[in-house]
């Protein structure tokens, strides 16, 4: 061999050592990392076999809990455009038998099948409306009656708009409903008792009233009254009475003052009537006539027969 290849070949030799150590490296390199993608690969595809697993278990539950709903509920429709009728107890549901809703029976001895109502609110709440009983159906509309008398003003509360329908409802719902409206008739009767009771009270105290006003009006007058009307219509008889007192106590002062003069008088006249006396026991002496003897003071009786006008007015 030629001295010129043997140089090459060692040179050869020399290189390929290195680049062998390094695409060795990078091989390993390669492979560690395909293995790692291998392991989280393997990781992924167990996890997603547990997760898979779980959610074939939750799909299964929330199937049976969908199950109960739908048994305990019954079929549910979506009637837009729904409203109450006014002045009544009926309403008009946006959805008919195209929808699926029940018609009423062509027997007559068959019952007509019921469906309970719920509103949409503004706020977004739901509204219970009550039982109803289909009375009449047409393919996108359907009648429907509450099945109880409404309370006082309760239709008026019922919105228009969403209705949602529903064929039945859960035991405990209609139990509950049931102790409610046997509650709220209780509660109704009680109302109108204490109601009723209210308007007689009232009633009584405005009679009340009246005969209130009208003996006030007797006591303090009528400035209204007509002039003709006798003075305890006009002044009131509180204010009669005391110009009737006034009058009596002016009128007990002058018989007071009177009495008072009466017996001045009288006094004077018992004095003139003892001086006459004496001055006729002297006449009688001075002309020899005995003198009739008589009492100190003249009696009732004489004092009467003499003066019976005077008498007369001293009883008085």
């Amino acid at each position: 061999m030629h001295i010129l290849g043997k140089v090459l070949l060692w040179l050869c030799v020399v290189l390929f050592i290195p680049t062998a150590i390094v695409l060795t490296t990078m091989l390993l390199d390669i492979r560690s990392t395909r293995l790692a993608e291998v392991e989280d690969l393997q990781q992924q595809v167990e996890e997603s076999i547990q997760q898979l697993a779980d959610a074939r278990v939750q799909t299964r539950r929330l199937e049976e809990d969908v199950q109960q709903l739908t048994q305990d509920w019954g079929d549910v429709w979506v009637a837009g455009n729904s409203r109450p009728e006014q002045g009544g107890r009926r309403v008009q549901i946006g959805a008919g038998t195209n929808q699926g809703i029940p018609a009423p029976p062509q027997n007559a001895n068959d019952p007509f099948p019921v469906v309970y109502v719920f509103a949409d609110q503004a706020d977004g709440a739901s509204q219970y409306l009550g039982e109803f009983v289909v009375t009449g159906t047409q393919p996108d509309q359907t009648i429907a009656s509450l099945t109880r008398e409404p309370f006082p003003g309760e239709t008026e509360n019922w919105p228009a708009g969403v209705y949602h329908v529903r064929s039945n409802l859960p035991s405990n719902w209609t139990v509950t409903m049931a102790d409610l409206n046997a509650q709220q008739a209780i509660a109704q009767s009680k109302l109108n008792a204490q109601q009723l009771q209210l308007e007689i009270l009232t009633n009584q105290i405005q009679a009340s009233q009246q005969a209130l006003d009208q003996r006030l009006m007797e006591l303090n007058g009528n400035p209204a009254a007509p002039p003709e009307a006798p003075e305890e219509i006009q002044l009131g008889l509180v204010e009669a009475l005391r110009q009737k007192e006034t009058d009596r106590n002016q009128l007990l002062a002058e018989v007071d003052v009177l009495r008072r003069d009466l017996d001045r008088k009288y006094v004077e006249l018992r004095k003139t009537l003892e001086e006459n006396r004496e001055m006729m026991r002297k006449l009688q002496e001075e002309a020899g006539v005995t003198p009739v003897e008589s009492g100190d003071s003249p009696t009732q009786a004489q004092r009467a027969r003499e003066f019976p006008s005077l008498t007369t007015a001293a009883n008085r």
